[in-house]
């Protein structure tokens, strides 16, 4: 029934799209029929001549509908394709969102992590290893964002504990870590790290964003709830142009 109400929502989507880009178009074009009277009636053109003009407008304007409906049709194509692989490969275990710009995966917090650290959980390696070949296929850059609930947390470092033995700590993903902050980015630095240390995805296409609780997915306002912001998201765009633009 989800699945009925998105693609139902996406087929409004674009049709309100291609109507509003129809408009436009057709705006332009009396636009410019009005502006082509005034132009013949101050150069004195033919009628043959005004015709003429005015085919070469109207082709101008239907190559233009004709190409954004053709890029329209890619999208959806690719979205399609999207939704079908990304919820065969990894819907037992994590959340897929697909929209015009972008697929989106998330992992729960416990999938990957134990409560209030960053190392990856043996168990989780291998679906991380299908997100990542499952994103590695589309265009452009792929961006890790961790994310918690709004709990403060501060842990400390052991008494006694030296500086290398607590960065140690830090950079295996056991912390200490200060704050919802450090959490979150330390979460995506093991995810991206993952990736590149297994060769699964090019380095340079990788983004790493430490989101904390500053983007909750509902409001924190019970165990629940909590549950469902702590987590990993991995996007990726659908479309390289977008991509390079942003």
């Amino acid at each position: 029934m989800a699945l009925k109400k998105r693609e139902k929502s996406r087929v409004t989507s674009v049709w309100l799209t291609m109507y509003a880009d129809f408009i436009t178009s057709l705006t332009l074009f009396f636009i410019l029929l009005f502006y082509s009277a005034m132009l013949a009636a101050k150069k004195s053109l033919t009628p043959q001549e005004m015709s003429d003009y005015n085919s070469e407008i109207s082709g101008a304007m239907y190559d233009k509908e004709n190409t954004a409906e053709k890029k329209a049709h890619s999208r959806e194509q690719q979205i399609a394709s999207a939704e079908v692989e990304g919820g065969k490969e990894i819907k037992d275990f994590a959340g897929v969102t697909v929209n015009r710009r972008e697929v989106v995966i998330t992992l729960p917090e416990a999938v990957l992590f134990e409560s209030g650290k960053a190392k990856i959980g043996d168990d989780a390696r291998p679906a991380l290893k299908k997100i990542g070949e499952l994103m590695g296929k589309y265009p452009g850059k792929i961006i890790v964002e961790g994310h918690t609930d709004d709990v403060p947390i501060n842990q400390q470092p052991p008494k006694g504990a030296r500086l290398w033995e607590i960065a140690m700590a830090r950079s295996t993903g056991l912390g200490p870590y200060a704050s919802n902050w450090e959490l979150s980015g330390a979460r995506a630095l093991q995810v991206m790290t993952f990736f590149t240390r297994e060769k699964i995805i090019d380095p340079a296409r990788l983004v790493v964003r430490a989101c904390g609780p500053s983007q909750p997915v509902v409001p924190n306002d019970n165990d629940e709830h909590r549950a469902k912001n702590r987590r990993i998201e991995i996007k990726t765009e659908l479309n390289a142009e977008t991509a390079k633009k942003n």
